[in-house]
């Protein structure tokens, strides 16, 4: 083989490395850029959840509430965040299992205009709220309140980088314990890691 020869074939190595690098860091920005521990301190998530709870209170109409007989679960959902597209299905399998036992779920999102997508990627929700101008949660997320209007649990759905579906999640474990009537203490799942947003204000 000339020098020529060898010299092309350096070329479409580079070319091809190159191209591989290239292939590699897109993937890399599209799946893995938004891991991060889901929060940093326990005291802006409980303000957050605490807002988003009095939201709920304000916006979900009483009579789909009579008396706050029903535990609610709020789905806060940001069609914008890269992360929300690999919790969709888990969400609405909770949906399925959970809504016979008489969980009330709502998707709460950044803005209005966000609501009618919501009600379509969650078509089983009782209600879609937009909650507005408050910060320290990422998402996607769950915040859980109970017949009293407590915020019980607020944390993502599941660890890593993929939301699973394997029936052991924090939000499926927290439902079980308040559906068999244990003593349940709040739980703000701040540790975990996981692909999260930073919700809009």
């Amino acid at each position: 083989m000339g020098l020529s020869g060898r010299k092309k074939q350096i070329w479409l190595g580079a070319l091809v490395g190159t191209w591989a690098l290239g292939i590699a860091y897109v993937f890399w920005l599209f799946m893995f850029k938004d891991l991060r521990v889901f929060a940093d301190e326990p005291e802006s998530l409980a303000k957050f959840s605490q807002a988003v709870a009095e939201q709920v209170s304000k916006q979900v109409p009483v009579q789909n509430v009579p008396k706050r007989e029903s535990t609610q679960l709020v789905i806060m959902w940001d069609p914008a965040c890269s992360c929300s597209r690999f919790s969709e299905g888990h969400v609405n399998d909770i949906i399925d299992i959970y809504s016979p036992s008489g969980i009330e779920f709502i998707v709460a999102t950044p803005s209005e205009e966000a609501l009618a997508l919501a009600t379509s990627t969650f078509p089983e929700v009782t209600n879609a709220i937009a909650v507005e101008g408050i910060s320290g949660i990422s998402s996607p997320s769950a915040v859980i309140i109970d017949e009293s209007g407590n915020v019980m649990y607020s944390g993502p759905f599941s660890d890593g980088a993929l939301c699973n579906a394997d029936g052991d999640s924090p939000v499926e474990i927290m439902l079980d314990e308040m559906n068999e009537k244990e003593s349940v203490s709040p739980w703000l799942n701040i540790s975990s890691f996981g692909c999260y947003c930073d919700w809009p204000r």
